[in-house]
């Protein structure tokens, strides 16, 4: 049981580090930025995930670094994503290389 609310606590801190941090998805408007952002929490899921077996202080030895690249990789794909015609389609597309369309993009996001 103690395991589980580390795990819970540890999620609820790195997904609200992503949530609060606007700097992240500042050059794109509010349908992309919220589809970057539900990527980037299914991201720090399974991240804090992986953390599982280990104690607080060494799940956060390897969270930050790995929370930090997550965040730069957000913010990188923001940034030019926001410099095309339809940043929502290009957030698909580079979340989601492999989908076939649009729709099925959303759908991998939604599972």
């Amino acid at each position: 049981m103690e395991q589980d609310a580390s795990l819970i606590a540890r999620l609820e801190l790195a997904a609200g580090r992503l949530a609060e941090d606007e700097s992240l998805t500042a050059w794109l408007q509010d349908d992309a930025a919220q589809l970057l952002l539900a990527w980037g929490e299914s991201q720090v899921r399974r991240l804090v995930e992986a953390t599982q077996d280990l104690d607080d202080e060494a799940a956060w030895a390897q969270l930050g670094p790995q929370l930090h690249a997550l965040r730069q990789e957000i913010r990188e794909a923001a940034r030019a994503c926001a410099l095309t015609s339809d940043p929502v389609q290009a957030v698909r597309w580079t979340l989601y290389p492999q989908a076939a369309s649009a729709e099925e993009a959303e759908d991998d996001l939604e599972a």
